[in-house]
């Protein structure tokens, strides 16, 4: 009778191997995670974390034996029980996703080991989503919209219990009249961008130009992200966007910032204009990975 546990070895606790170019798992406990990008570049092994709930598998597409993930795929394929897997992979960047069910995960992987080979000519991507999508975003922008429209635009119209659950999440910006330029007059703890950049950075950045973010942002993405909030200034109407980018840095590897961002304008009773951005990341966006969804 087959064994119901994943052939992962025994799951409980943490397990790490490293799985090489015959499809051998080998313990990687002992192994100092300097040596990662060894393992995975030149050597072109599958790197594995097992706990009784989960599942990782880290790999990078285009140096990767083929032996190593059709092996990893395999186990997988024979696992009867069904636990989250997490996928870490290099694609011009590092990508993270998350599945429910083994299934995907597979079908994930191969359709990424397909399209390994697609060039990426724009590293920054936006769809603008119509609101008719709202109920298909993720419960913190929803809300986000839900807070906007039945304020109608007045932050003197929402509660102050509502608003303290709102603000730790949200980036709001003003207007520099004589500069006409975008700057930071409030940047939540909880926000993307200041778990990013870290809590100095958002300290420091409240009344700074809003393109001076971070070395890690090119010319084009802040352009690109700039444009619909001053759409939504000149405009007041909301806006619903999908994006992908590739972040570079300069200490670390790049990696795919994927997220849902909800643009909206809100009014003080004395009539000044701010600009408040609420993000989500999110691997369910509607602009593909080269190929994939």
């Amino acid at each position: 009778m087959r064994n119901n546990k994943p052939d992962f070895g025994d799951t409980a606790g943490l397990r790490q191997w490293w799985v090489d170019d015959r499809g051998e798992k080998n313990p990687a406990e002992e192994i100092d995670r300097s040596l990662d990008s060894i393992f995975l570049r030149h050597l072109g092994q599958v790197r594995l974390s097992t706990t009784t709930n989960r599942i990782d598998i880290m790999w990078d597409t285009t140096e990767v034996e083929d032996e190593a993930l059709a092996s990893v795929i395999d186990r997988l394929t024979r696992c009867q029980i069904e636990i989250t897997v997490k996928l870490y992979f290099f694609y011009y960047g590092w990508v993270s996703e998350i599945y429910k069910h083994r299934r995907d995960a597979i079908a994930r992987i191969l359709q990424i080991q397909r399209n390994r080979s697609i060039a990426i000519l724009h590293p920054t991507l936006i769809d603008n989503r119509d609101f008719s999508d709202i109920e298909n975003a993720s419960p913190l922008i929803k809300r986000g919209y839900e807070i906007w429209d039945k304020a109608k635009g007045q932050f003197d119209n929402v509660g102050k219990d509502t608003l303290s659950a709102y603000l730790p999440h949200t980036l709001i910006y003003q207007l520099n009249q004589r500069e006409d330029e975008l700057v930071f007059s409030w940047i939540g703890d909880q926000t993307t961008s200041a778990r990013i950049y870290g809590k100095e950075w958002a300290n420091m950045a409240v009344g700074e130009h809003s393109a001076s973010q971070s070395e890690q942002e090119t010319v084009e993405f802040v352009t690109k992200i700039s444009m619909a909030m001053h759409e939504t200034l000149e405009t007041g109407e909301p806006r619903l966007q999908h994006i992908r980018t590739l972040m570079e840095d300069t200490e670390k590897e790049p990696f795919w910032l994927n997220y849902e961002r909800l643009i909206t304008l809100h009014r003080m009773a004395d009539g000044r204009e701010g600009v408040d951005v609420l993000c989500n990341l999110s691997q369910n966006l509607s602009i593909p990975l080269a190929g994939g969804p």
